[in-house]
C-alpha cells in the first residue's frame, strides 16, 4: 500500500474532515523546469497516464516515450486506491528498533513524546504504524495558481492553517505553499490535485 505524507498541522484538519484535497509536485520535475512551455494535459484511459502538450518543447525530449508530441506522466495515485497517512511518530520502547505490533505515539496528539531520540519523520513511517487510511477519489494535474474556484479549493485544503491566518484563505494558502516550496508559487508550477476521503482510524 502506498503512503501519503502530511505535516503535524494538517493531521487534525484531516481527522475532522476539513481537509479533503492535497496538492503534490511528485513526478512533475521535468515539466516544472519550464512550466510555461506546457499548455494542457489530457488523460489517457488506456494506461492511466496524463499526456502533457507543449508546442515549444522539442520532440527529442520524449524520444523514449510513446507520445511523440508530448510527455506522458503517471500520476502518483489513482482513483479508488487506498493509501495510508504518513505522519511524525515514535514507538514507546526505548533503545529498541521499532517493529510491527509495538505501541506507537503520534506527534499530532502526543507532542511531548517519550523517546530521547525524538520523532521519526513522516517519510519514514511504515504501513504497520499508520492509523489513518484514505481512499483516493480523483487525481488531475493543474498549475498551482490556476485552480478552479480558488476560495472553495483552499477550504478543501484545510484552511485555516496553523500559524498562518490573515483571514484571507487564498492569501494564506499562497503563503503556506511558498513556505513549503520556495519559488513554486511564483513560477506557477504544475501539481497533482489529489482529492480523497478519510476511511477512518485503525
Amino acid at each position: 500500500m502506498k503512503g501519503l505524507s502530511f505535516g503535524v498541522s494538517m493531521i487534525s484538519s484531516l481527522m475532522d474532515g476539513r481537509k479533503t484535497v492535497t496538492r503534490r509536485l511528485k513526478g512533475l520535475h521535468f515539466l516544472n523546469d519550464r512550466p510555461d512551455e506546457w499548455e494542457q494535459a489530457t488523460p489517457c484511459d488506456v494506461d492511466g497516464t496524463w499526456i502533457f502538450w507543449g508546442p515549444l518543447r522539442v520532440t527529442e525530449d520524449f524520444a523514449n516515450t510513446a507520445y511523440p508530441n508530448g510527455g506522458g506522466v503517471v500520476p502518483p495515485y489513482r482513483p479508488g486506491e487506498i493509501v495510508f497517512v504518513k505522519e511524525e511518530w515514535q514507538h514507546v520502547i526505548r533503545g529498541m528498533k521499532p517493529t510491527k505490533g509495538c505501541a506507537v505515539l503520534y506527534k499530532a496528539e502526543d507532542a511531548k513524546g517519550v523517546i530521547d531520540s525524538g520523532w521519526y519523520p513522516s517519510k519514514d513511517m511504515p504501513e504497520w504504524a499508520a492509523r489513518i487510511l484514505l481512499e483516493i477519489l480523483s487525481v488531475r494535474p493543474e498549475r498551482i495558481r490556476d485552480c478552479d474556484n480558488p476560495h472553495d479549493e483552499v477550504l478543501k485544503e484545510g484552511w485555516p492553517f496553523a500559524g498562518i491566518d490573515t483571514g484571507k484563505p487564498y492569501t494564506d494558502f499562497a503563503a503556506l505553499w511558498q513556505k513549503l516550496y520556495p519559488g513554486s508559487w511564483e513560477n506557477n508550477e504544475w501539481v497533482w490535485r489529489v482529492e480523497f476521503r478519510v476511511l477512518g482510524l485503525r
